[in-house]
């Protein structure tokens, strides 16, 4: 099967560093209201461009501020722990599925990050940003066309009820796991194919022994 993560909250426990570099990159701008930990628990869609019109930026400072996220990120050395078990779970997974991360986080970061956890190749099979496509969706089929999957071969596994959605409109079937951004609750009501608590949990829900 092709497994398509998302990565910030997912692979890493980021979320305090995100908050900052959103945080900083609105100040820079200095255009709406500074970034909260609520905005990102309860956003609809997770994404830098609607964070920016959530915070009440111009749409000028809406599209700086998703670049700007990005500039920060790239230079940021930074690394932030992995999700307690996930690593041994990408690890198993990779034996005998294709992994790649979907992720709305710049493309070269993630990978520099994954390289760090030793999760790149041949573990993680590509990293997919908004380098290579605006929405979600549309990464979700570049990696099916890149990887020969069929729809029915193909998950979207996401903390955020975007990445559900995003993977709905693909076609594919969708995990959420409880462990990252979005609550529990938040992730229930929009009716993911399977709901996780627990990284181990997706070892006997793909039938990895």
């Amino acid at each position: 099967m092709l497994l398509n993560f998302d990565f910030d909250g997912v692979v890493i426990d980021s979320f305090e560093r995100l908050l900052a570099q959103c945080r900083a990159a609105q100040f820079e701008l200095d255009d709406g209201q500074p970034p909260t930990a609520e905005d990102f628990r309860t956003i609809e869609n997770l994404t830098f461009a609607d964070l920016a019109c959530r915070l009440g930026m111009s749409t000028e400072n809406g599209a700086r501020f998703e670049s700007l996220v990005y500039q920060i990120q790239e230079a940021d050395p930074s690394t932030c722990p992995l999700v307690p078990g996930i690593g041994s779970v990408l690890r198993s997974l990779a034996e005998s599925h294709i992994i790649t991360v979907v992720t709305s986080s710049d493309s070269a970061a993630v990978e520099a990050e994954l390289s760090r956890h030793e999760l790149g190749w041949p573990v993680v099979a590509r990293v997919l940003g908004p380098d290579f496509a605006k929405a979600k969706r549309d990464r979700i089929q570049q990696a099916r066309s890149a990887f020969s999957f069929d729809r029915g071969e193909t998950y979207m596994i996401g903390d955020a009820i975007s990445d559900i959605r995003e993977g709905r409109a693909a076609g594919v079937m969708t995990i959420a796991v409880t462990w990252g951004f979005q609550d529990r609750t938040l992730l229930a009501n929009e009716e993911p194919t399977h709901l996780v608590d627990h990284p181990e949990e997706l070892l006997e829900l793909l039938q990895v022994e």
